[in-house]
């Protein structure tokens, strides 16, 4: 049976949720203008697109540049049976779902509240939370019904409780995945039974769904479900108090190295080292640094292994860079993205170092001191 365009077949249908936007076209129907504020362009240039001639053939065109603005996709059929296409660079332009959008505008529709902690699945987005108990709610885009058993699977060991897992269709709900819901007491809903697209951004109701999340809820109260969901919001409730003890305590610590100087040596640097401390930085090591700078990972290690013979500064630089190494984390996406722009490379660098540390302290609250410690002595032994 041929299945019917819309927005939420189309989740489903295409695997990674990102397609030109022909292809967004052909599988929204006359969804695609409601459904477009959805979709952002990722970046990346589609090397093939979809037969859009009168008479479609079977295969994906291949994508010809004849000049920087003007295109054509090729047909690959036997005997290419199909005129050549002409596109224009914006065309092969790849377009992805942002579901933290589409997330929020399901929330809205539900009356959902808003998530409570950022923490998402392998291959799920947490977009709100449910009830008293605040259960998370998480929406999973599923090309199959293997992918939707491993992330319920999944989300029942990294939850440790109730939870609401929101898919596009039912098309891939299996009976392993609704005996996982019984045993573990999740709900798993499909949209499209329930959400209709209303408008650019927008969903309405076209079923009453209170009976459905009512049900849950009684399993729940008079259930295991209940008494695990009380030991979640306890265990939390400890968690968020302990970290913030910890952070509070970390950043005094930040403060105290920033007034002893220990950041300053930033100040005396060249600018390629620089510019190779910030690509480390924001890699996380030399090896993934050398990549992002296309350059031999040999020729990145003899520059950072030359600071040690550049005077105290570039040894306090080399001794930041081995720290970076031995704490084995990555700094927080905004600050690597700050990096990558080229925009933070004008500012004061001390203050930079420091803001990059700031980041780094959510690598493990349970020892940051300890870790923050660890660089202020190594610093402190450079430049003194």
């Amino acid at each position: 049976m041929k299945r019917k365009p819309g927005l939420w077949t189309s989740l489903e249908a295409l695997p990674t949720a990102a397609a030109v936007l022909a292809e967004w076209r052909r599988e929204l129907g006359s969804e695609f203008d409601a459904a477009r504020v959805f979709l952002n362009p990722n970046g990346e240039q589609s090397s093939s697109h979809p037969c859009t001639n009168r008479f479609p053939c079977d295969c994906r065109h291949r994508v010809v540049m004849h000049a920087p603005d003007r295109l054509a996709a090729v047909c690959e059929c036997d005997g290419g049976s199909c005129e050549p296409i002409e596109l224009q660079p914006t065309d092969v332009l790849v377009w992805a779902v942002d579901v933290v959008k589409l997330g929020e505008a399901v929330r809205r529709a539900l009356k959902f509240q808003s998530p409570v902690g950022s923490a998402n699945g392998e291959q799920s987005t947490r977009i709100a939370a449910r009830g008293a108990a605040k259960l998370p709610v998480f929406l999973h885009l599923p090309h199959d019904a293997a992918a939707l058993a491993g992330e319920s699977e999944q989300l029942v060991a990294s939850v440790g409780g109730p939870f609401v897992l929101l898919t596009p269709t039912e098309a891939h709900h299996s009976k392993t995945v609704g005996a996982m819901q019984v045993r573990h007491g999740f709900l798993l809903l499909g949209l499209s039974r329930w959400l209709a697209v209303s408008g650019a951004g927008a969903f309405t109701l076209h079923e009453q769904i209170d009976a459905v999340l009512a049900a849950f809820d009684q399993r729940l109260a008079s259930g295991p479900g209940l008494v695990k969901t009380v030991e979640r919001i306890d265990r939390h409730m400890e968690l968020v108090a302990k970290q913030k003890l910890d952070l509070s305590a970390a950043k005094a610590r930040i403060e105290q190295m920033h007034g002893d100087g220990l950041f300053g040596f930033a100040a005396k640097i060249d600018r390629e080292a620089r510019d190779l401390f910030l690509a480390i930085l924001a890699s996380g090591d030399v090896a993934k640094a050398s990549r992002d700078l296309d350059m031999k990972d040999s020729t990145l290690r003899t520059k950072v292994a030359a600071w040690r013979k550049r005077g105290k500064e570039y040894v306090a630089l080399a001794e930041f860079v081995r720290w970076r190494k031995a704490i084995k984390g990555q700094a927080g996406v905004e600050f690597a993205k700050r990096l990558a722009s080229g925009a933070e490379r004008e500012v004061d660098f001390p203050s930079l170092i420091r803001d990059a540390v700031e980041e780094l302290e959510m690598l493990d609250p349970e020892n940051w001191e300890a870790q923050c410690s660890n660089l202020a002595d190594a610093l402190r032994a450079a430049v003194s």
